[in-house]
């Protein structure tokens, strides 16, 4: 189920584009590596007479730094769904996911910022991976002192089978 909707009104180069977009995250928070999944809620479309063909900006960020970013096409009806993931570098903390319905090409600008989604990255869930060297080190060495006592102890004994 999808986790929230947004509604923005999007304002390019001065003109007011009538579209309003929604778009919907299938969750609002996860550990690096999580899948992020965003769908639109309303089409993203151009005015008609508009030139430019529309295209879906969609980002993660914290404090204005974009971590990962795409554009996504919307098909004929202006629908349109994507996904981004968490940097597996990315620390625990706020994040920002957004979406924009604009004409392809243009540079997403300080006035686009409202259009947002609070996305939290959680502490890693992912299991310890490696080996505990302290416990294998002792096991070997156990084993090392244990092969020389045997060893010392057949060779006071002298060969085998003899009297």
């Amino acid at each position: 189920m999808l986790a929230g909707s947004l509604t923005f009104a999007l304002l390019l180069g001065g003109t007011s584009y009538a579209a309003v977009a929604t778009f919907s995250i299938s969750r609002s928070s996860g550990p690096p590596g999580t899948l992020v999944t965003m769908r639109s809620g309303m089409p993203c479309t151009l005015p008609t007479g508009t030139a430019a063909k529309a295209t879906v900006y969609i980002a993660l960020s914290r404090n204005a730094t974009v971590l990962t970013n795409a554009y996504v096409d919307p098909n004929s009806s202006g629908a349109w769904s994507a996904g981004l993931t968490v940097p597996l570098d990315v620390p625990p903390g706020n994040e920002v996911v957004s979406a924009f319905c604009v004409a392809k090409g243009h540079e997403i600008g300080p006035e686009d910022a409202s259009a947002t989604r609070n996305f939290v990255v959680t502490q890693s869930d992912l299991a310890r991976t490696g080996s505990e060297s302290l416990i294998l080190g002792l096991c070997g060495t156990s084993v090392l002192v244990a092969g020389c006592a045997l060893m010392l102890a057949v060779r006071r004994r002298g060969p085998i089978g003899s009297t």
